[in-house]
């Protein structure tokens, strides 16, 4: 008997999108990801077999139907699950067309016990599970005609990533991707910014699907990178987040947040709460600030952020401090921030790194806490953040005449040691002509 991992109720079902209810019932897994369309399409297959001839089904959907039977651990031939988890990745796509995450209870968090076998239509202490609401739009209103309000069940199905297929020549394709920019530095996870035509935005696109992990990850940091902003990449990255590979995922969110569209935020508000909670920290904190990035047309996160937020982990409390910040212009989170930013290089890098790339007249707010990191210790590892704290504030311009003095002092010392003040004059140049 496999262990169940979730039970499903569905709650309305209107001929086209099927609402359900997810209880998370095993305690080692978390809200499913709605990007991943092949758990939701696993739902989809409920008792199909009492509805659909078996012949009918093979006819609509391949000789592979056996292999979500694997995946649902309904036969023991396991050698099947990596056939199966291509197979209902590629074939999930034909069934559901859309998932969205309506709401969610007692999340993030653990189920009361360790198990919760379905027993009588229920399961014990279901107030207290874990949950939440998804509308699941098919393709075809025969693919949830069977499907009625207040079935439920449970599964043993889980939240397999979307597999990578594209293998072919990975050396022509490392070529590529370390080939853009002058060195394989510039278009990297700082805040510098490379051209990319629509030709090669739609060729990184695609590397994004390519089974090499350095090509895909790669190919995200570079599109976070471009300089006309990849918008067209966003619906792939926004998939890229449900990768197998924490690289993949990592450089997906920063650069759904660099890009900046507001189309990426329901995305990222799904990392917000679907995350593992085994690991608090697990892209949240990244998220928050790509959220940041995309500010007040992600005003649907400030809910996500404020349950984010309310931990004892300083770090992701204030990222999510941050971007409710720059969300809804409300400085009073900024208290919030200031435990984490003077101490935390990180955190002054993930800020410093929004700041950048937001307008000049959005930023006065963070004044004090930039003039902290200018009148911190000076060493290699910490010039650059020092070097973008002196652009921001000098963009500024004449609201910035508090950091003169700190910013004259900065330019003696990086002089007297042979670093370079170009940053430091720039800076002054500008606050001094308003």
């Amino acid at each position: 008997m496999s262990t169940d991992m979730f039970g499903i109720r569905v709650l309305a079902n209107d001929g086209l999108n099927l609402t359900v209810r997810v209880y998370v019932v095993y305690d080692d897994e978390s809200l499913p990801n709605p990007a991943l369309k092949s758990f939701f399409f696993c739902l989809l297959t409920r008792n199909w077999l009492s509805v659909r001839p078996l012949a009918r089904i093979e006819q609509e959907i391949g000789d592979d139907w056996w292999s979500a039977r694997v995946i649902q651990h309904e036969t023991g031939d396991y050698d099947g699950l990596s056939k199966g988890f291509a197979w209902m990745a590629q074939t999930a796509q034909h069934f559901v067309q859309d998932v969205t995450l309506l709401e969610t209870r007692n999340h993030p968090g653990r189920p009361p016990h360790t198990f919760h076998y379905l027993k009588e239509g229920g399961w014990s202490q279901e107030e207290l599970l874990p949950q939440g609401v998804y509308r699941v739009t098919a393709t075809d209103p025969k693919w949830i005609e069977h499907l009625s309000p207040g079935d439920a069940w449970a599964t043993a199905f889980q939240q397999y990533p979307r597999p990578r297929h594209l293998d072919q020549e990975p050396e022509d394709w490392k070529s590529f991707v370390d080939g853009i920019g002058h060195h394989s530095h510039q278009a990297g996870n700082d805040q510098q910014r490379v051209d990319l035509d629509a030709a090669t935005v739609e060729r990184l696109t695609g590397a994004l699907d390519h089974a090499n992990d350095y090509v895909a990850w790669r190919a995200a940091q570079i599109l976070g990178a471009a300089r006309n902003r990849a918008s067209s990449a966003v619906p792939r990255l926004a998939q890229a987040l449900g990768d197998a590979n924490p690289d993949v995922q990592a450089y997906a969110v920063h650069a759904l947040g660099r890009i900046g569209d507001a189309a990426a935020a329901g995305p990222l508000i799904t990392v917000l709460w679907t995350h593992d909670p085994s690991d608090w920290r697990n892209n949240t904190a990244e998220a928050a600030m790509a959220l940041a990035a995309i500010g007040p047309d992600a005003s649907l996160a400030t809910d996500a952020l404020r349950c984010t937020g309310a931990t004892d982990d300083i770090e992701m409390s204030a990222a999510a401090a941050f971007a409710l910040y720059r969300i809804t212009g409300d400085e009073s989170h900024l208290a919030s921030v200031e435990h984490a930013f003077p101490t935390n290089s990180d955190m002054q890098r993930m800020i410093i790194g929004v700041l950048l790339d937001a307008p000049a007249d959005t930023t006065g707010a963070m004044l004090p806490l930039l003039t902290s990191v200018l009148e911190g210790e000076h060493n290699a590892l910490y010039e650059e953040a020092q070097w973008e704290a002196a652009e921001i504030v000098g963009r500024m311009g004449s609201a910035a005449r508090s950091a003169l003095t700190t910013l004259h002092q900065l330019h003696d010392h990086y002089a007297e040691n042979g670093w370079s003040t170009d940053a430091f004059d720039t800076a002054i140049e500008r606050i001094r002509l308003g």
